[in-house]
Order: C-alpha cells, then sequence, then structure tokens
C-alpha cells in the first residue's frame, strides 16, 4: 500500500499488509531509500531495490520494477552438502526413515533438475525461432523432397527405357542439386490454396514451439515445488544435530548482526512498476507509525472489520464489480470483472534463468470471459469458491469493460 503521512508534508511510504508472512511497517519510500536497508517499528529488516535490466510489456512500454525485500535466514543453514545425508552429532544417521526420505528427495530433485534444463531449452528454442516463408516450408518438408527424388528416378527410368535400355533400374539416388530444382518446379506448379496452406504451417511453427515451451516451464515448476516439499519434509526428520530456521529465526534481528551475509538472504516479496508508483523526492524523515492515512484523505484503517465496511460501501468500486486476487511468489491471478489476467513468474531467478530475455518476460496472460458461467467456473478452480456460492452473482452490475488497472501494477 502507498500511503502518505497524515501529519501534512506529503511524505510517501510503503506498507505491506503481508502475504502470510511476518507484516511489515511502514517504510520510507523515496529515491535515496533505494537499496538501504530499513528497519521497521516491528523489528523487520526490509529495504526496497530497483531491477538492474528493464522489460517492455505487451503493449510496447518500457518497464523497470522495483522490489520489497526483507531479510530471512537462509533455507540452507542447517542442511548438509548437497547429495550427503543428514547426520546427528555423533555421526549416525538420523533415522530409518531420514536415510529412506533423503535418497526420495535426491531422486526428485534430480528429476526437477532435468526437467528444468528441458524447459531453459524449449523456451531459447522457442526465443530464436523466427517464422518461415511458405516456400521454406515447403523445401524443408520430408514428403516433398522424397517425391522429388521418386519424380526424377522414374524420369531417369523413362529415358533410359527410351534409349533402348529396357527393364532399366533406378540407378544411384539423384544429386542434391537436381532435387533441389525438381522441389523448385513442384512449387511452381503448386496451386495459389497449397501455398497458403504452408504459409499458415510456417506461422503456426514459432506457436507451437511457445506452447511447447510454456508446457515444458509448468512441468518444471510442478517438479520444482514435488522436490522442495520433499527436502523440507526430509529434513524436518532431524532431530539432533542441526539447526532448522524458523519463525522466530526470521523475525530475529539481532544489533551485532547488520549484514546480509552469513545466514541471511535478501527474499522479494512484492514486485511493482516504478512507473505505476513514482518514488518520492523527499528527504529521509523519521517514521511515525500511527499517523497513516489513505490517498483518499480517510482516516487510518484500524481493523479488518472497518476496511470491510468502507470495501462493501455503496461508493467502493469493490461493490460494483466482481474482484478476486491470489498472489504467490510464482504467479499473480486475477479475476476483475469479466477480465482474468495471470502474470508469472513474477521474480527474477538468481541465476538469471526466469529473465534471461528481459524483453519477454515476465508474461501475461489476458482472458476475456464470455458469460456468467465462465466467471463462476474460474471462481471455483482458481480461487477456491464454491459453485453453489456464486448462484446469485449478478454480474450485469459488474462494470467488467472499463478496463480497470486495480492491482494491475503488482
Amino acid at each position: 500500500v502507498d500511503a502518505s503521512s497524515g501529519g501534512g508534508g506529503g511524505r510517501q511510504y510503503l506498507v505491506d499488509v503481508g502475504l502470510g508472512e511476518p507484516p511489515l511497517g511502514p517504510l520510507e519510500y523515496r529515491t535515496g531509500a533505494v537499496g538501504v536497508e530499513q528497519r521497521t517499528p516491528d523489528g523487520m529488516r526490509s529495504r526496497i531495490a530497483r531491477e538492474a535490466k528493464e522489460w517492455i510489456d505487451g503493449k510496447g512500454r518500457v518497464r523497470r520494477c522495483l522490489h520489497l525485500e526483507w531479510l530471512r535466514r537462509s533455507d540452507a543453514n542447517g542442511r548438509g552438502s548437497e547429495g550427503d545425508e543428514e547426520v546427528e552429532e555423533d555421526g549416525r544417521r538420523s533415522g530409518d526413515g531420514g536415510g529412506a526420505m533423503t535418497s526420495e528427495a535426491r531422486k526428485l530433485r534430480a528429476v526437477a533438475d532435468r526437467l528444468r534444463a528441458v524447459a531453459d531449452r524449449a523456451r531459447r528454442k522457442w526465443q530464436k525461432a523466427r517464422p518461415r516463408t511458405a516456400i521454406q516450408v515447403f523445401k524443408s518438408d520430408p514428403d516433398v523432397r522424397e517425391e522429388a527424388m521418386q519424380r526424377l528416378r522414374q524420369s531417369r527410368c523413362e529415358e533410359k527405357c527410351k534409349n533402348g535400355h529396357v527393364g532399366a533400374a533406378n540407378g544411384t539416388a539423384p544429386e542434391r542439386a537436381d532435387v533441389h530444382k525438381e522441389v523448385c518446379r513442384m512449387w511452381s506448379a503448386l496451386s495459389k490454396e497449397r501455398r497458403q496452406s504452408y504459409a499458415h504451417r510456417g506461422e503456426n511453427a514459432v506457436d507451437d514451439l511457445q506452447r511447447a515451451a510454456e508446457k515444458a516451464e509448468a512441468e518444471s515448476r510442478v517438479a520444482e515445488r514435488a522436490a522442495r516439499y520433499a527436502e523440507e519434509k526430509s529434513a524436518s526428520t532431524i532431530e539432533v544435530g542441526v539447526h532448522r530456521a524458523t519463525d522466530s529465526d526470521v523475525l530475529k534481528c539481532d544489533d551485532d548482526d547488520d549484514s546480509a551475509s552469513g545466514d541471511f538472504h535478501w527474499e522479494p516479496r512484492l514486485q511493482w512498476d516504478v512507473s505505476d508508483a513514482p518514488l518520492s523526492p523527499s528527504s529521509l524523515m523519521p517514521l511515525h507509525p500511527g499517523n497513516w492515512k489513505g490517498r483518499d484523505g480517510g482516516p487510518p484503517l484500524e481493523s479488518f472489520r472497518h476496511a470491510a465496511s468502507i470495501i462493501t460501501s455503496d461508493r467502493s468500486t469493490f461493490a460494483k464489480k466482481v474482484i478476486a486476487c491470489t498472489l504467490t511468489r510464482e504467479a499473480k491471478v486475477t479475476l476483475s470483472g469479466r477480465t482474468l489476467r495471470v502474470t508469472s513468474p513474477r521474480f527474477v531467478d538468481p541465476e538469471g534463468e526466469v529473465r534471461r530475455d528481459a524483453a519477454a518476460m515476465p508474461k501475461r496472460t489476458v482472458l476475456e470471459l464470455g458469460d456468467q458461467k465462465q466467471v463462476r467456473e474460474i471462481l471455483e478452480e482458481r480461487f477456491g469458491i464454491p459453485w453453489e456460492e456464486t448462484e446469485g452473482l449478478d454480474m450485469s452490475a459488474s462494470d467488467a469493460g472499463a478496463n480497470s488497472r486495480l492491482w494491475d501494477h503488482l
């Protein structure tokens, strides 16, 4: 939430409402605060980071993202090196079940890594692909080349028979240059409809590569989640000699540990475009956590019940439009009226794999739903709202065609 101070001065702050994790208090939201660690009144250590790369969205606009990051313990803390089994202080394995689970986790990790490599290759192949012309598709068609070779053999056989070589065999395979000339003659005799069909094949080839890349990416993510779950489950069987990161570790902010090195790392929580929420140029001012108000100048929200009463009021956008949103590290899915938006992936991979082509990622899929039945199906499948509970939904009152940008910047 982008908020301003209630005491005047026009200072801007960033308030993280939380994603099922420990919530953050207000942070200074200004140009000089980018990359600077800030400690909120509730003890969380956070910072606003700027992405090094620019990227181009689906409408051709140049974008540069900001991240809200928080400092937390690394998951690697307490885990052995890759491929090693966890051991207790006396050198014994952590139990009969632990060894088996570790082996299963290693197998799932190997599968996830293999599918990740397949997805990366498919993505690179799609990104390098260019639409081919109709004649290029025609020349590369194996059936066309085989037909050209058969024609050349038949022509050679007829010529030999005409010269008195009765029952002459086909002989050696035709030369490549002769095959190429025959393919060109076949193309010149091809009808307009057949040429158009080859043109469509050339255009659809890139789309096929894109679908294959998206399918491989989805399979890779499923395998990655399974591997992570198995690793966490395997690590949870360790009872002695290994320290595990807990919520108390995440919230712990000792004064003698002021860097992100060692067992801590910066992890992104939210992402938005800087042009959607410009940074304030004002100088750094002291925090006053009890003095916030919304952009509309209203009083601060005191509770979720208070927020619900405002959201459901007659003047609220939420009272006139169906809004549903799920936000995870992997994807953001938003239903706004009859418009469904899916943005994935949301963050740059630490190795640079997710957004290696800055002009192509992140990808947003926008789907316009046709009728109320489709909206109810999406609410049930994507957001877990039972079908019977949306029976009385009235989509006629929803301003579906207003192209609302609500939450569009996340």
